[in-house]
């Protein structure tokens, strides 16, 4: 009798064990469902672009709009505002006159910093500007949309960019790409521990303007701002202080591919692919990631317009787009790199 209670008892357990691995096995793919489901689209057809330049900036958002309108699908609207800090009129019409096109239209915005009553933060050096701090006040002065694509002015588009505005964000603040370099380093010999704490870039956003004017999120961006202690970036830490990488949707990175992302730099592109596993699920090298980039970010110091920067991912694309968009783009600038390494 006892024989036939073991084996009973052993045939439940067994059969409790499955169905246990099969809900977990359900779980995770429900799981993986709900991640892909974050990015479905919708049939719109219109993408409300948002760009900022001031006077140093001009050439190089050129190249950014030429690739951008290059690279898109016929059918594609886009909807591209300007907001031009301290520009004159003239180069405010050039902007129209030059990029509007079918399907194409060109908004120009004239802001001055004087707009920015809040605080006074200076110029860090000729690549960061105040007038970054724009970024803060979309809400406001975008109060007809209730979502926009914000993109900066030191990137490559090499394609079209509608499933992007039309990605899902009605339950977050925003939609952007994490930073892919570690911020901290512990060396214990003989063994290296790198510790990562990631949080997005602010070159490329996808902003829920609509939930943002809701819980006064420029006002919360402002306050964090007056109180930042390091000023080495303009909005990038206030942004994710007070929207932090919980409450974004994580895009994916082939939208803001970091172009100093070098090809021996494994470790990188692992840690990034555990993040983004349902986005890079299908590709096994950074080669591969490479190729599938459709906005290409110069960020940081290093630029393409350099000519001791030509390392950079796609830099002598980017100087055929350059070359395309105005055959006399190189005189305008600046040849070498004015930082020493």
């Amino acid at each position: 009798m006892n024989k036939y209670i073991i084996t009973l008892l052993i045939l439940i357990t067994l059969s409790c064990v499955t169905v246990s691995a099969w809900f977990a096995v359900d779980n995770k793919r429900q799981e993986k469902d709900s991640f892909n489901s974050q990015t479905v689209v919708s049939s719109n057809k219109t993408a409300h672009l948002v760009f900022t330049t001031d006077e140093n900036y001009v050439k190089y958002l050129r190249v950014t709009l030429y690739s951008l309108i290059a690279n898109k699908k016929p059918d594609t609207i886009y909807d591209i505002n300007i907001l031009c800090v301290d520009l004159d009129k003239s180069t405010q019409d050039f902007f129209k006159k030059k990029y509007e096109a079918k399907n194409v239209t060109v908004n120009i915005i004239p802001v001055t910093l004087e707009q920015l009553t809040f605080g006074r933060f200076e110029i860090l050096n000729d690549r960061i500007s105040r007038a970054d701090l724009f970024k803060f006040l979309m809400p406001s002065l975008f109060k007809d949309y209730d979502k926009i694509l914000y993109i900066d002015g030191d990137t490559l588009i090499k394609g079209d960019l509608l499933e992007l505005y039309n990605t899902d964000i009605k339950k977050y603040y925003l939609g952007a790409v994490l930073k892919y370099s570690p911020n901290v380093t512990i060396r214990h010999f003989p063994f290296r521990k790198i510790i990562f704490h990631y949080d997005y870039n602010c070159g490329v956003m996808l902003l829920n303007l609509d939930k943002m004017r809701k819980n006064k999120i420029t006002e919360k961006l402002i306050k964090s701002k007056e109180k930042d202690k390091i000023k080495a970036l303009m909005t990038q830490t206030s942004f994710n202080q007070v929207i932090p990488t919980r409450k974004t949707l994580k895009l994916n990175p082939k939208y803001n591919f970091y172009a100093r992302l070098e090809d021996d730099d494994d470790f990188r592109y692992f840690e990034l692919k555990k993040i983004y596993a349902p986005y890079l699920d299908n590709i096994n090298t950074l080669k591969e990631m490479q190729n599938e980039a459709v906005i290409v970010h110069y960020a940081g110091p290093t630029k393409p317009w350099y000519d001791n920067d030509m390392d950079l991912y796609d830099a002598f694309e980017w100087r055929k787009y350059a070359l395309k968009d105005n055959p006399n783009w190189k005189s305008d600038g600046i040849k070498y790199h004015p930082l020493e390494f």
